[in-house]
């Protein structure tokens, strides 16, 4: 009789012949058979068949399953001089394509490529300053971020001297040393508006300082406190939704005029303005995100959500519940969120006179007894999650709310609005301009279509990569 080992190289000759080379591979790397010299025979001819495999899928442009194939294949004849070759193309591969990533500007998307490249064992010469030159890039570009432009521009050259003639680089460059000197001016006038009290002129010139450097602390904060002080949020920045101050200078205790954009003036702390039922605007624009493994979720993406009852008229975010049919909104600045009651509310325990401002892990109490939950789980964007804490259901069969303010983030780490666990790779939802566009690294589909880095998505795309899968579906107001 033939022994096991005979009947277990059938079996990989024949998964070898019909072309399943991930099955032929299995058999001949078994502890069994790896001692006889027809299986070494063997593994070297599989090896060779993922080899040319790999090959066909570096031609298409998927490095990713070409790496797959080499590393199964370096297993089973690592000596062969093909796949030392293969491996050395794919190096090349790989470095050109962060270098293309970093030259586009995506310095983390170059990161994640590099340190992909680095787990495989290839640590180059080249590979390190490459990636020397997005990380020097990455952090000038948060410097700046932070108006810390002395130490971005030290970065941006040093990114420079790792990287000549890289245009993009060299525009940051530029535009960090001109709104550095910029920035001088303005925080004189903060100052000279935070010293007299004179909300219009802070919140003003904050804007103006966050369009240069939108996580300056000092800018925020003053913004924050001039928010606080008339009682009522004040304009999102970018995204064509910032209100445009009046030309009025209010002083302590008067009301701000804010032009809304469509024109009409508004006067922000007016007891008249805050929303009822009577003057309720229609649902903004929502979609429901199905995450394969995950559950789905309700997003919103509108600045001013409402909640209340299914029944009498639409809500943006309806509650099975003995609630009213609008009971209260969930309204969105470019610094925070608001509740405004409407009826029976409290935040935290404390009753919502008219409104309370929303803080991460606040519980807004609706009625009697529904709870929600409100988070902020990324701190560097305003996309914040409801959850329902309580025993009562949304009328769609959703897990939670979204409130989608520019970036919306799916992936494994804490700081994702979706927490997809055991995902090697995030999927970010971004708006540009009117339309949503979602990136990941490396390649994916968007109905059915192969897509590399980023893709417009519209609301009712199927998206698919390695690893995961994700549907939009258009909801209705």
């Amino acid at each position: 009789m033939w022994g096991q080992w005979r009947l277990t190289l059938r079996k990989a000759e024949h998964a070898l012949k019909v072309g399943r080379l991930d099955l032929a591979a299995g058999y001949v790397a078994r502890a069994e058979v790896r001692s006889y010299r027809q299986a070494r025979e063997l593994a070297s001819r599989v090896a060779l068949a993922l080899a040319g495999r790999a090959e066909e899928h570096l031609k298409a442009g998927d490095s990713q399953r070409a790496w797959i194939d080499v590393a199964q294949a370096e297993k089973l004849d690592g000596a062969h001089d093909r796949l030392g070759q293969l491996r050395q193309e794919l190096v090349r591969h790989t470095l050109d394509e962060a270098t293309r990533l970093l030259k586009a500007g995506q310095q983390a998307a170059a990161i994640a490529c590099l340190d992909r490249l680095t787990k495989r064992g290839v640590n180059t010469a080249e590979a390190r300053q490459v990636r020397d030159a997005a990380a020097a890039w990455q952090s000038a570009a948060q410097q700046a971020r932070l108006g810390k432009f002395a130490d971005a521009i030290e970065l941006f050259e040093k990114a420079r001297g790792l990287m000549p003639d890289c245009e993009p680089l060299e525009e940051s460059l530029q535009q960090a040393w001109s709104a550095r000197d910029r920035l001088a001016t303005l925080e004189a006038e903060l100052h000279r508006a935070l010293a007299g009290h004179d909300w219009s002129a802070e919140l003003a010139v904050a804007d103006q300082i966050l369009a240069i450097a939108p996580e300056h602390v000092q800018a925020r904060a003053a913004r924050r406190r001039a928010w606080q002080a008339v009682g009522a949020p004040v304009s999102a920045i970018g995204g064509g939704r910032r209100a445009m101050i009046g030309n009025q200078q209010n002083g302590p205790g008067q009301a701000l005029t804010v032009v809304r954009p469509g024109g009409s003036p508004a006067i922000l702390g007016d007891e008249a303005n805050a929303p009822n039922a009577e003057a309720a605007e229609k649902p903004g624009q929502r979609f429901l995100l199905w995450i394969d493994g995950v559950g789905g979720y309700l997003v919103c993406l509108g600045d001013r959500i409402s909640i209340g009852q299914p029944a009498g008229w639409h809500v943006d975010i309806p509650v099975m519940a003995d609630l009213s049919r609008l009971h209260a909104w969930i309204e969105r600045d470019g610094e925070g969120y608001l509740l405004r009651a409407v009826r029976p509310a409290t935040v935290n325990g404390h009753s919502v006179r008219e409104k309370s401002v929303l803080a991460d892990r606040s519980e807004i109490v609706l009625a009697k007894g529904v709870r929600l939950k409100f988070r902020r789980p990324n701190p560097l964007s305003t996309t914040a999650l409801v959850e329902i804490a309580s025993s009562h259901r949304l009328s769609l069969p959703t897990d939670a709310v979204l409130l989608m303010a520019e970036t919306l983030i799916v992936g494994a780490n804490s700081g994702s609005h979706v927490v997809a666990p055991g995902w090697t790779r995030e999927v970010v939802f971004y708006r540009q301009g009117e339309e949503l566009w979602c990136r990941t690294a490396g390649g994916f589909e968007v109905d059915g279509q192969a897509c590399h880095d980023r893709a417009r998505v519209t609301l009712s795309s199927r998206i698919r990569g390695e690893g995961f899968s994700l549907a939009l579906e258009p909801l209705e107001s």
